[in-house]
């Protein structure tokens, strides 16, 4: 079981795929909050499968796809497409980004600036 806290509201979710549109938080399909505006704050615990946001910080690794404005997680295990990326950790596939932060990327990257961590 995972858990994601939104707004300071927390729910236990057994999916791993995020989403957040139309002031709406859908966990692997499933309508968590609605109703949402303004600046929303999703917090997650545990691997995520995917991701689609606006602003994300995540405790832990994003095992698939990641479609965000601004990122702050471990691993990505698929590609990103991101304004502004830190990720502690590795990314697995290709990166579109403005600015990445990162250790190691395997695929393609397009971005304005990239820094590596050694």
């Amino acid at each position: 079981m995972n858990s994601i806290t939104i707004n300071e509201e927390s729910f236990v979710v057994r999916g791993k795929n995020i989403q957040c549109k139309n002031g709406k938080v859908y966990v692997d399909g499933d309508l968590i909050k609605e109703g949402l505006s303004g600046d929303v704050k999703i917090h997650f615990n545990g691997d995520l499968a995917s991701l689609t946001c606006a602003d994300a910080v995540v405790t832990g690794n994003v095992q698939g796809d990641v479609n965000a404005a601004d990122l702050q997680c471990g691993n990505i295990g698929g590609r990103v497409n991101c304004a502004d990326l830190k990720c502690t950790g590795d990314i697995k596939g290709n990166v579109s980004a403005a600015d990445v932060k990162c250790n190691n990327i395997a695929g393609s990257v397009t971005a304005a600036e990239v820094k590596y961590r050694k």
